[in-house]
């Protein structure tokens, strides 16, 4: 069998192996950090800060079509922490999901607007910051729910809210491109996904190099 054949008789297994989750539309890991003061506040871990980006609050456009999908963090500069849906769009708010969580239409807790996931204040006679609410001082999944031209679509927010720091971290999040179907809490595509687009790469590479040598052999043979 010739390489050419090999290469692609490996992306026909590869394909036939690829499951629905190849449709999941993943971020990458992502370093996020939301804080309600950039200057002049301490780090989630005194004396060094994380590696990643800081913002006060961050506009989530999930599937790239300009609208907004959630608006997560300090978004009234005020130390409170919103997720916030606007129109048809909703959130599963003070959920705490663990993987493998089932994201679908028939969760119950789908909120819209705005919705607190914690607050902070300072302490009384005590030097420092205290918070309250659902998410405090947790990791979890929260289920975002958006509409788009083709109808609804569900996903994931995974992120971790500081319990000693006005403060959280979005690590990543995903959505499932198919209207209508569910998506299970941290699930990202498959890698057969990836494994695919090698593959491609290589059968390309592998067709320019023949073409080459081929007219170097024809012009050899004249």
């Amino acid at each position: 069998m010739s390489a050419l054949k090999q290469i692609v008789f490996a992306a026909a297994l590869v394909a036939a192996a690829t499951s629905l989750r190849a449709d999941i539309i993943w971020s990458g890991d992502q370093a996020i950090h939301l804080s309600y003061a950039l200057l002049g506040d301490e780090p989630p871990q005194p004396g060094s800060f994380p590696e990643g980006e800081y913002r006060t609050y961050l506009n989530l456009d999930l599937n790239g079509d300009d609208s907004i999908d959630l608006q997560i963090g300090d978004i009234a500069f005020s130390s409170w922490f919103y997720a916030n849906s606007d129109g048809n769009n909703a959130n599963t708010g003070d959920w705490i999901g663990s993987e493998g969580a089932q994201i679908n239409s028939s969760l119950s807790g789908w909120i819209g607007g705005d919705h607190l996931l914690v607050s902070w204040m300072l302490l009384l006679g005590d030097p420092g910051m205290g918070g309250v609410g659902a998410w405090l001082n947790k990791t979890g999944y929260m289920g975002v729910q958006f509409e788009a031209n083709d109808g609804t679509h569900y996903g994931w927010v995974h992120m971790t809210v500081y319990g000693e720091h006005p403060g959280m971290t979005l690590h990543s999040w995903a959505y499932e491109s198919v209207s209508g179907e569910g998506i299970v809490a941290g699930a990202v595509p498959e890698p057969a996904t990836a494994l695919l687009a090698v593959i491609g790469g290589l059968s390309a590479w592998f067709l320019r190099r023949n073409h080459r040598a081929s007219k170097v052999w024809k012009n050899n043979d004249r």
